[in-house]
C-alpha cells in the first residue's frame, strides 16, 4: 500500500438556518423588502458555523426559502436541508481501527447500514495480499465463500473495484470479490419472499467508528441495486449512503494504511418478492453494504 491516503467529504452539519435580513437561501424578494427574523433553511444553502458540518441526515430542515413580501418565508417542503453539528476529531479512533491491519498489499472495509435509517450496523475488513484475479478466478472465489460465484457478472468484464456476481432465483444470492487482492468481500442470500441471509464474512465487529468525522476527501463511488438489478440506485442515493460512512472513522483508518480508491455501494435485501412494498423488498430488514477500498 503506497502512501498517506484518501478519503472523501460526507456532510455533519446543527439546527438549520442562520438569523439574519436577506432573502433566505439566497433567494430574492418579490416584495423588494428585507425578510424579519431567523431564516429556517437548511445548512445546504445557509451555511454553518466554524467548527460545524452540515450534515443532510440530521434533524428537519428545508432545503431552500425564500421571501414573501418581506415577511413570510416560503419553504420547500422537504427535510433535506441538513443541519448543523459538530464534527469530532477521531484520529485516534481511526489509528485504534487501523491496527493490525496489514500495511502492505489491500483492503476492503466492508460497512453495513440499516436501509430504513442509514444507522451502522456493523462492520469488517478484510485484507490480502495484491494479486489481479481474472473473472475466472473470482468466481471461484465468490463460490468458495458464499456459493454465489456462477450467476450473472454485474460489474462489468474489467471492473476496477470488485467482481460482482449476482444469481436471480427463488433462493439467489450475490458474491463480491476485490479486483485488487482476489478476496470475497462480501456474499449473501437472497430469498424470494423468504429469509436470505449475509454469509460473508462470517465475522463482523460492533465496536464504535464514530459519526461525526471531521470530512475527508471522497473518490469515485458507484452502485448496485441487488434488489431489482434493472433498475439502477440514483448518484444521489449512492452519495447520500457514502456520506454516511464518510462522517465515521473508517475512510481515515484505511488511509493510514495506503489510499482510498474506490467506493462500492449495495442495496441489498434478504427478502425480495414484496409486492406491497416501493422496491419489492422488506424495507424493515434491507441493508445498505458499503465496499471501501484501499490500496
Amino acid at each position: 500500500m503506497d502512501g498517506a491516503g484518501a478519503v472523501s467529504s460526507g456532510g455533519a452539519g446543527a439546527s438549520g438556518g442562520s438569523s439574519g435580513t436577506g432573502g433566505a437561501g439566497g433567494s430574492g424578494n418579490s416584495g423588494g423588502l428585507p425578510c424579519i427574523g431567523v431564516n429556517p433553511a437548511g445548512c445546504s444553502s445557509e451555511g454553518c458555523a466554524k467548527d460545524t458540518v452540515c450534515d443532510k441526515l440530521a434533524g428537519c430542515a428545508p432545503t431552500s426559502c425564500v421571501c414573501n413580501g418581506g415577511v413570510v418565508l416560503d419553504c420547500a417542503k422537504d427535510c433535506h436541508g441538513g443541519v448543523c453539528v459538530g464534527q469530532t476529531d477521531c484520529s485516534a479512533l481511526a489509528q485504534s481501527l487501523a491496527n493490525g491491519l496489514p500495511t502492505d498489499g489491500s483492503c476492503t472495509a466492508v460497512v453495513r447500514l440499516k436501509y430504513e435509517t442509514l444507522r451502522v450496523l456493523s462492520h469488517a475488513f478484510v485484507c490480502g495480499p495484491t494479486v489481479t484475479p481474472d473473472e475466472a478466478e473470482a468466481r471461484k472465489a465468490a463460490a468458495t465463500d458464499s456459493g454465489f460465484g456462477d450467476g450473472k457478472l454485474l460489474s462489468g468484464a474489467t471492473p476496477a473495484d470488485e467482481w460482482i456476481f449476482y444469481t436471480e432465483d427463488d433462493f439467489g444470492g450475490v458474491g463480491a470479490v476485490s479486483v485488487r487482492n482476489g478476496q470475497t468481500v462480501f456474499g449473501a442470500s437472497i430469498v424470494w419472499t423468504g429469509a436470505g441471509q449475509v454469509l460473508f464474512p462470517t465475522t463482523w465487529q460492533k465496536n464504535d467508528i464514530g459519526d461525526s468525522c471531521a470530512p475527508v476527501a471522497r473518490p469515485p463511488a458507484r452502485g448496485f441495486n441487488l434488489v431489482s438489478t434493472s433498475v439502477p440506485l440514483l448518484d444521489a442515493e449512492i452519495s447520500m449512503v457514502t456520506s454516511t460512512v464518510w462522517r465515521t472513522a473508517i475512510p481515515a483508518a484505511l488511509g493510514k494504511l495506503g489510499t482510498v480508491r474506490d467506493v462500492v455501494v449495495l442495496l441489498y435485501a434478504p427478502t425480495v418478492g414484496w409486492d406491497t412494498e416501493p422496491r419489492g423488498m422488506d424495507s424493515s430488514t434491507a441493508e445498505y453494504v458499503v465496499l471501501v477500498n484501499e490500496q
